[in-house]
């Protein structure tokens, strides 16, 4: 059940996130190609002077659109990659020390992939959700009541905004997360590296680390000679 549910809460999210994406971007084409292009009269009458600004907005959103689904496929398959080391390493017996690493170091990789999320995610809204659901009001507002798949289109692009722009109230904490998880996965790893160079390796490390601590030079050995002094 606990697999479950964290299979929900990652890889399944993750999933519906590109699902939304390719589906707001199928009706914003649909849209753009079906409705305004082909449009007839009266309504393309209305609309002449929304074509060119339709189409330099559809361009920007286009290659903002895919560079997001590459950032989301590319998190999603390395979602999946570290899933099946979690399988592996559950398997086997780990020491207490390592078992706070791999939990922290999975936190850190987590904040930081939903930090990039997020990042993505305004970015499509500002380029791609805010200019085409201006457009499509004024299109809807010129020619009338629209058809169901322009309503549902136009609903779908300012609901996905809205979903995207709410990230950045989680930014702030998200950044100080991540750097918590960072220092204590850099302490953690020294902590192992010291244990398997061993305890003298450790007392050493300890030594060098501790302020106020320094470690003095032997004195070097006189050797005195058989000779009388003068």
């Amino acid at each position: 059940m606990k697999l479950f549910r964290s299979f929900m809460r990652e890889e399944f999210k993750l999933a519906m996130n590109i699902l939304f994406e390719a589906w707001d971007f199928f009706t914003d084409s649909y849209i753009l190609f079906v409705k305004v292009v082909d449009a007839e009269e009266p309504c393309a009458s209305k609309i002449t002077d929304l074509v060119i600004p339709w189409l330099s907005c559809y361009a920007i959103a286009t290659v903002v659109s895919i560079a997001a689904l590459f950032i989301k496929a590319k998190m999603f398959r390395d979602q999946i990659r570290n899933r099946r080391k979690e399988f592996i390493l559950d398997e086997e017996e780990q020491a207490d020390r390592i078992a706070k690493l791999k939990k922290h170091t999975k936190r850190f990789v987590k904040t930081k992939r939903s930090i990039h999320s997020a990042y993505a995610s305004m970015l499509v809204g500002l380029a791609e959700c805010l200019p085409l659901g201006i457009l499509q009001i004024i299109f809807s507002l010129r020619c009338g009541v629209p058809d169901a798949v322009s309503q549902i289109s136009l609903v779908t692009t300012w609901l996905m905004l809205g979903m995207k722009l709410v990230k950045c109230t989680e930014l702030t904490s998200m950044w100080k997360y991540r750097k918590k998880q960072r220092k204590k996965v850099s302490l953690l790893t020294s902590l192992n590296a010291a244990a398997q160079d061993g305890p003298d390796a450790r007392v050493i490390q300890d030594t060098a680390k501790t302020p106020g601590l320094t470690t003095r030079p032997r004195p070097e050995s006189v050797e005195l000679s058989d000779r009388p002094t003068i």
